[in-house]
């Protein structure tokens, strides 16, 4: 019916009309040029030359008019699309038209899928069996020039120029995507170098100091301190440790600021974790609620209408099943035709399915169709496989099986989602869907980048800090450590451990001006994570204006597929009605497309066609080509459009997961816990509290080594009492030997003894009194009883004992004060090392060496001697120390 109506129009007529047009064109009037090309094409709709001639002047327009470029070269495509729809065989033509395609690709550089359609024309042209004489097509050839003498020469000149538009198309497309490539991998790069130097720097901040254990601590801990007393040492009071820190005002301030926030967290969300806004600083309590404000606030949300056509990941688990579990090999299709033709059916009707298929040796397609299910697995595991692209394999494989398989049988395999139909390819259509993913899918949505970029994250795992189990209580007044802690299990990690000393190499980690490293470091570690916050959402921004793009995209050409389908459905229905009803009256095509076009004029306005930009272009187009009744045409433009919509949704879902990877490294950078800061300050409070506890146990203990002495020396409580009365007893002594000695003298004189004896019973009595040692001379003072000897000489021993008491107890003491001593400088050296100058605390050390026992043993000897020779030469006790 077309050959029919284009033989009736004159081609003189339309030729003369075209160089018209031309002539015009050729003047530089743009605008009569356009006019009579239009009118020519509406006068011979469907004169290939009329169309071309269009085409032709809108290019040339388009190059002078900057604003409408890209209008006017998508008309001349359309154009040149309808040309070689009515001359097929035209080489020239599908030169010209993949030319257009070729400029059409090039204004929009953004797109790494336009030269897809300049390279199929190409291959299309040049596989043309019959190809017309490029002469016919009234194009600018001299038949006169020996190049182009022959047609053989002519149609060999077309050919070479469509090869070499085909190389510059394939280079260009490499190009691009090779730049998408780069550029994928250059963020995710970027993302890598951003993390390595977070966690260096949370490393460094979180960083694992060896455990210097205080001796005696640790003897207290495992041998003397009680259970109850531990677990007390595990709660500890904010106000105490508020206190504690008081004694340094530079620091108080800062640590009551850190307490106050971490209490205000923990009463909020009951969890030590809260995140900061990377680019305002404001605090949030959960990671969803700072992404949502990110989102709302800095980056911005796709409006519901771009959200409309994200497309969604397949979550078939027969999907997964077959392309992750199958083992997918090549089948005999000969063996398999005559399976299935004798195939049983079930209870429903329904054909069983094969199970075991009929495989061949075919080496070739093994290796294709493991290649494909590789690639389909890594979509799978990137979550990339969108229904878009799974909905298309189905179709390809389905149509190239209709004549292998028994249609009964392949719709049921189509309908129960037989992925693995693929395998009945032959090696020819394998090739070309494994061309498919690997260069139009898997390069453009950068899929083996993210895939080795997520390898990457998952081998060096998530940097997840450990911390201890600490909680607060009921009231917010005290932090209360797990009790776990005391049987070794200090964090997760260590469950169902059993280390009793391990709490005590925890609390002695790091030197005792650790806190104070921890909260400079507390503020430079949020300052350094907010940076590399900043750059990861510039991350963000890119990676959401490429998906804000994509979307952008596919709303555009789902409304271009939907003119295309809105024509097929035209075009259908018609045929169905001419086939089921008989007698039926068949309407003519342009009259059902006129009245589809007078609907959408209404719907858009009475605007011109041209200046209504692309969406009307593409209709005008649409109706131009439904009235050549051609479905196969329309067909194939749907399937064009469709695989462009394939590409985008891999491009959108790549673009999707590879945000997702860099909110979770944002979170990462923005997160911190508060048990990062409090720990720390908690050790040294708790090890004070330990370490006075041992001091406390020392002094008992000391206490306790004076009462024992006692007890080794016989000293009860009626001991000790003896002692007194002994000294009391020994003042009494000297009394009664005085008034012996008075007495005696007096009796002296009362018998009228000599003067001489009287003398000496005075000079006797001196050097006694003073403490001289002189022998004792009986005659003098008379005779003494046998009980005063004995009693005097208990009081003597007792008085040694005492003596020998008291030596011991202020040795004891002084071991004592020089520990005390001790534990005073070692504080005040870590106080100066910390920055506070403290004065040196002399040390009252005893040094046992030279102490003099020898002497000491001497003079006990001697008065042992002296107690046997002269019972009753008077002795002055020794001196009491003094208390401290």
């Amino acid at each position: 019916m077309t050959r029919k109506k284009a033989s009736s129009s004159s081609p003189i007529i339309t030729t003369k009309e075209c160089n018209r047009a031309l002539q015009f064109l050729q003047n530089g009037n743009h605008s009569e040029a356009l006019k009579l090309a239009r009118s020519t094409v509406s006068r011979h709709p469907n004169s290939a030359l009329a169309h071309t001639t269009l085409a032709a002047i809108h290019f040339s327009t388009a190059k002078s008019s900057k604003a409408r470029k890209h209008e006017h070269v998508t008309s001349a495509v359309h154009s040149a699309e309808r040309a070689v729809s009515l001359s097929p065989n035209s080489i020239s033509f599908s030169l010209f038209h993949a030319a257009l395609l070729f400029e059409l690709a090039q204004e929009d550089a953004s797109s790494s899928s336009d030269y897809e359609p300049v390279i199929k024309e190409c291959e299309r042209a040049l596989c043309i069996e019959n190809p017309l004489d490029p002469l016919e097509d009234h194009l600018d050839i001299d038949e006169n020039d020996p190049k182009d003498s022959t047609v053989e020469l002519r149609i060999g000149r077309v050919k070479r120029n469509l090869k070499e538009l085909l190389k510059k198309a394939k280079t260009q497309n490499l190009k691009k995507v090779v730049d998408i490539s780069k550029k994928l991998k250059a963020i995710q790069d970027r993302k890598a170098e951003i993390q390595t130097k977070f966690n260096t720097a949370k490393e460094s901040f979180e960083r694992k100091i060896n455990s210097k254990v205080n001796t005696r601590a640790k003897d207290y801990w495992n041998n003397v301190m009680s259970l109850e007393a531990k677990k007390e040492l595990l709660n500890v009071g904010i106000e105490d440790l508020n206190s504690h820190f008081n004694k340094n005002k530079a620091l108080a301030a800062k640590v009551k600021e850190v307490l106050a926030e971490a209490v205000e967290c923990l009463k909020v969300t009951k969890n030590w974790k809260f995140s900061e806004c990377c680019c305002c600083s404001e605090r949030f309590y959960n990671w969803e609620l700072n992404k949502e404000h990110v989102k709302s606030v800095h980056l911005g949300t796709l409006s519901e209408e771009l959200q409309s056509v994200v497309p969604e990941s397949i979550q078939l688990n027969s999907v997964y099943e077959i392309v992750i579990f199958d083992d997918w090999k090549p089948v005999d299709l000969v063996a398999a035709a005559k399976l299935m033709e004798d195939l049983p059916r079930n209870e429903s009707g329904d054909l069983k399915t094969v199970v075991n298929w009929p495989y061949c040796g075919d080496t070739n397609r093994y290796i294709i169709i493991n290649q494909i299910q590789t690639i389909l697995q890594l979509y799978l595991a990137m979550e990339f496989f969108a229904i878009s692209l799974f909905d298309m394999l189905m179709y390809t494989t389905r149509e190239a099986l209709e004549n292998r398989i028994p249609k009964p049988v392949l719709e049921q395999h189509c309908r129960n989602k037989m992925l693995h139909l693929i395998c009945f390819l032959e090696e020819r259509e394998l090739i070309i869907i494994r061309e498919f993913l690997e260069q139009s899918l898997e390069i453009s949505c950068g899929l083996r980048c993210l895939y080795s970029s997520f390898a990457v994250d998952e081998a060096r795992g998530d940097l997840i800090s450990s911390y201890e189990r600490i909680a607060i209580s009921d009231d917010f007044s005290r932090l209360v450590f797990d009790e776990r802690m005391l049987h070794g299990q200090i964090i997760r990690e260590n469950d169902g451990e059993e280390n009793i000393e391990a709490i005590i190499h925890w609390l002695y980690a790091g030197s005792s001006t650790l806190f104070r490293e921890k909260l400079k470091g507390w503020t430079s570690f949020r300052e350094a994570s907010k940076n590399q916050g900043m750059e990861y959402f510039r991350i963000l921004q890119t990676e959401f204006n490429q998906l804000q793009k994509m979307c952008e995209r596919k709303r555009d050409l789902l409304g271009y597929q939907k003119s295309w389908q809105n024509i097929m459905d035209i075009c259908c229905e018609e045929k169905k009605r001419r086939d089921e009803i008989l007698g039926y009256n068949p309407q003519n095509y342009k009259s059902l497309l006129l009245k589809r076009k007078k609907e959408i004029e209404v719907k858009k306005g009475d605007d011109e066609m041209d200046s209504c930009g692309l969406e009307l272009d593409n209709i005008s187009c649409i109706l131009k080509k439904a009235e050549a009744d051609s479905d196969k045409f329309v067909t194939m433009q749907i399937r064009q459009t469709t695989e462009k919509l394939v590409k985008l949704d891999a491009i959108i879902l790549g673009t999707i997961t590879a945000m997702l990877q860099t909110w979770k490294k944002l979170e990462m950078v923005t997160t911190y816990d508060y048990r990062s800061i409090v720990v720390p300050l908690l050790k040294p409070f708790m090890r004070a509290q330990l370490e006075d506890l041992v001091d406390k146990d020392s002094a008992e203990k000391s206490n306790a080594a004076g009462e024992a002495l006692l007890s080794e020396l016989g000293l009860d409580d009626k001991n000790k009492k003896g002692v007194n009365d002994a000294r009391q007893g020994h003042g009494k002594l000297k009394d009664k030997k005085k008034k012996k000695d008075h007495r005696k003298a007096k009796e002296f004189k009362v018998t009228r003894g000599s003067e001489e004896q009287q003398e000496n019973v005075e000079q006797t009595s001196f050097p006694v009194a003073h403490g001289e040692d002189y022998p004792f001379n009986p005659e003098i003072v008379g005779p003494v009883t046998n009980d005063e000897l004995e009693k005097e000489g208990w009081e003597l021993k007792a008085e040694e004992e005492y003596r020998m008491l008291e030596m011991n107890l202020e040795l004891q003491m002084q071991i004592e004060y020089e520990a005390k001593q001790k534990r005073l400088a070692e504080l005040n050296k870590a106080e100066t090392s910390a920055g506070n100058v403290a004065e040196d605390v002399p040390s009252r050390g005893i040094n046992f060496g030279t102490f003099g026992w020898t002497d000491f043993d001497q003079d006990q000897a001697v008065r042992s001697d002296e107690k046997s020779s002269e019972p009753e030469q008077e002795k002055h006790p020794p001196k009491a120390p003094e208390a401290e």
